[in-house]
């Protein structure tokens, strides 16, 4: 699509042959398909109430963030089927030739039997700068909102850490006050001017980079305090908040 705006082309990538129709093909099967899940999505959060989509850290600008990425993943699913059909219907009714291959938008073609050439044209532009211009508006607000798992997500699990669940790494500091207590002949050797060590997070300075890459990939489900032993028992630990806590305050901190 965009070589087809920079350059006037008209589906110029259909010279790749069955490649092409493979692509284009999975392009207009999961476009319904995804836009029946959005529309499953966007129900459940609306009206069903959630139990784990609620919480302190889930304000009213948390749930529209959500509703109007859901939304517009829905317009972009439905102006490329509107796309496909009016350029199906188009090329059909014109006599050009077909590049690509639609087995969704060729059944639904049919909704747009009794249009015109012209309008049908018109319709296959309409749609085609719809779905562009959504594009680059998702695509710049990604880096903004809580979306931006769909690019974070993937990196963050190949650098996932590879020790097993629950092992907690040795702190030297915490492991030499441990011997010392334990053997007090220890202590003589210990510098003088050692500085006061501590440990734990004061601030976003003392998180690693890690840490703020699992709050950038973190999709806010709640599914880590739904099942969090402490906040089951009522207790206000939100493991979900420490994360966008992290987020935040990054956001917030970062430009300094």
């Amino acid at each position: 699509m965009v070589i087809d705006g920079l350059f006037g082309t008209e589906r110029v990538l259909g010279v790749l042959g069955v490649l092409y129709n493979i692509i284009v093909a999975s392009g207009d099967v999961f476009a319904l398909i995804v836009a029946i899940s959005i529309i499953v999505f966007l129900t459940r959060r609306i009206f069903f109430h959630i139990k784990r989509f609620e919480g302190i850290e889930m304000k009213p600008s948390t749930h529209t963030d959500a509703n109007v990425a859901l939304t517009m993943i829905l317009l972009l699913m439905l102006s490329l089927l509107g796309m496909n059909m009016a350029y199906y219907g188009y090329s059909i009714a014109s006599g050009h030739e077909i590049a690509g291959t639609y087995p969704v938008s060729k059944f639904l073609s049919v909704l747009l039997s009794g249009f015109s050439i012209e309008t049908l044209h018109f319709l296959y532009e309409l749609f085609w700068w719809m779905h562009i211009l959504l594009i680059f508006i998702f695509a710049n607000m990604l880096p903004y909102s809580k979306h931006f798992h769909v690019f974070m997500s993937v990196p963050n699990v190949f650098l996932s850490r590879l020790d097993p669940l629950g092992k907690l790494p040795n702190m030297d500091n915490i492991t030499r006050e441990v011997k010392m207590m334990l053997d007090p002949a220890l202590a003589a050797t210990a510098p003088a001017d050692a500085p006061i060590e501590r440990f734990g997070v004061k601030d976003i300075e003392d998180v690693s980079w890690k840490n703020y890459f699992d709050s950038l990939a973190c999709t806010q489900c709640g599914r880590c305090t739904s099942v969090c032993p402490a906040n089951i028992t009522g207790k206000l630990l939100s493991p979900r908040k420490v994360i966008m806590d992290v987020r935040a305050r990054m956001n917030e901190k970062g430009p300094e």
